[in-house]
């Protein structure tokens, strides 16, 4: 499947016998309350997890804590460079209209 035909197939209704995960909503689904407002008192981007994980720790108390990773891809070179995903042509509309929550809430640059 195309980047963009999963982006396409996210935005429409779902479908009597969808799962939860096949239409997965955005990340501030998650974090908002019903009027769309940011419910949590902190939140930690994932790309800024090891640097912001200690702070976390200490906040709440927890000393000795080690965050380990596990899953970890083993080859990059084998990936493709997620940059490649939005050079199809409307991709990168959709990504802004399916997450365009995130975008606001979480400060990310419009621009991909």
């Amino acid at each position: 499947m195309r980047f963009v035909d999963d982006l396409e197939y996210r935005m429409k209704p779902p479908f009597w016998n969808d799962t939860f995960f096949a239409r997965l909503p955005n990340q501030s689904f998650f974090v908002t309350d019903t009027s769309g407002k940011v419910a949590v008192n902190r939140l930690v981007r994932f790309e800024e997890l090891n640097e912001t994980f200690p702070a976390v720790c200490q906040e709440f108390g927890l000393k000795d804590v080690v965050l380990p990773h596990v899953n970890k891809t083993k080859s990059k070179s084998e990936k493709t460079p997620y940059q490649d995903y939005y050079q199809e042509t409307g991709a990168l509309d959709l990504v802004r209209e399916l997450y365009a929550d995130d975008f606001e809430n979480f400060g990310y640059p419009k621009h991909l």
